[in-house]
């Protein structure tokens, strides 16, 4: 199917990395990482007490998907019930506050500056690889509607920003 959304996601975890939530998602039974990118937080792992700067807002592969604008079946993420078949997932490695964050400021009490930017530049470059307008970034929320409070942020605030 053509790719017609990319659907914002939270780890839920202080912590993480693709190969932590990869291991996650096994022990759960899926046959892989369910996101297709995941942005850390610059703490990969449960025993960090601190972060490591380099690692923060680090972009890396989870499920990889090529550049040919078409989910095949080997690159149908697990993120989304549902939309799976037509959406790229991203996960942000944080925790959302227990509501969703309106503006910049709020955004950065669950993410960090650099892994926003990190988002900023990602979902630019998949919309532009695949022809997506501002509208085809969701929020996992947005479509799946058990999960309120994931990604942590208002969207509408977010396609605006991401848009600027």
């Amino acid at each position: 199917m053509k790719i017609e959304a990319i659907v914002i996601h939270c780890s839920a975890s202080k912590w993480g990395s693709a190969h932590e939530i990869r291991l996650w998602h096994l022990q759960r039974g899926f046959r892989d990482i369910g996101y297709h990118f995941v942005i850390g937080n610059g703490m990969p792992v449960s025993n960090v007490s601190r972060r490591f700067s380099f690692l923060d807002g680090s972009v890396e592969v989870g499920r990889p998907v090529d550049d040919d604008g078409m989910i095949e079946p080997n690159e149908i993420g697990a993120h989304a019930l549902g939309q799976n078949d037509k959406s790229i997932g991203v996960c942000l490695i944080g925790i959302p506050p227990g509501r969703l964050a309106r503006n910049y400021g709020e955004a950065m009490a669950t993410f960090t500056p650099k892994q926003l930017a990190a988002l900023k530049a990602l979902v630019a470059d998949l919309r532009q690889r695949w022809g997506l307008p501002i509208t085809a970034v969701k929020g996992h929320y947005e479509v799946q509607t058990d999960k309120p409070l994931c990604p942590g942020l208002e969207m509408g605030f977010l396609r605006q920003w991401l848009n600027t």
